[in-house]
């Protein structure tokens, strides 16, 4: 019950947070003729995410199973990119990614492609795709693949707010201390928000 209310409480303060950044944004937005240029540019995400796996998992013990169904995955990640023509943009990034159940920590690091279909205009629907990996207290490196679309709007100048809806995938290989030896097998797919400043 407890946890239900914390999880009810932090969706609450999510949902309140983005109602913010989205009502300041709209109060302070720049004028929508401004472009983006050919270069460098940063971007910092948080996300929250629902995961669950998809069923399988190996050597799984029987009181995590009823768990993960019901796991959420929070994370910041910063992102540099550059941009090559009007529409492409390939980057690195990595980050902080945290899923509570079972709690697993771990560092992603993965290539970027994001496409602009507004071209080099800052307010724009973006896509992205991510593919990469996890480093951290694992037992083994797994794939992370993640899609989104979202959209650019211009907040100061060159500074953008991005929204998000994303769906991933990570295959987590962790060993606990419970069972030393033994290497569960999660296969964990989800969907939810990003939120993120680029410049």
């Amino acid at each position: 019950m407890a946890r239900e209310s914390l999880s009810i409480l932090k969706m609450k303060v999510l949902l309140g947070l983005l109602f913010s950044i989205i009502s300041i944004t709209v109060l302070y937005s720049q004028d929508l003729k401004q472009k983006r240029e050919k270069g460098l540019q940063f971007n910092v995400q948080g996300i929250a995410m629902a995961v669950g796996n998809t069923g399988e998992v190996d050597n799984m013990p029987e009181d995590l199973i009823m768990h993960i169904r019901n796991s959420q995955l929070f994370g910041v990640n910063l992102e540099a990119h550059y941009r090559f023509d009007e529409y492409w943009i390939v980057g690195l990034g990595t980050g902080y990614e945290y899923v509570n159940q079972p709690a697993i920590l771990y560092f992603p690091v993965y290539l970027s492609l994001r496409s602009s279909i507004g071209g080099d205009k800052l307010e724009a629907t973006i896509f992205r795709l991510d593919f990469g990996t996890h480093f951290g207290d694992l037992a083994k490196n797994g794939v992370l693949l993640r899609a989104g679309i979202g959209y650019r709007i211009p907040v100061f100048k060159k500074l953008c707010l991005n929204i998000d809806a994303v769906v991933s995938y990570q295959g987590l290989r962790k060993e606990f201390d419970l069972q030393p030896g033994v290497i569960q097998y999660y296969n964990m797919f989800g969907f939810g928000i990003g939120v993120g400043f680029e410049l």
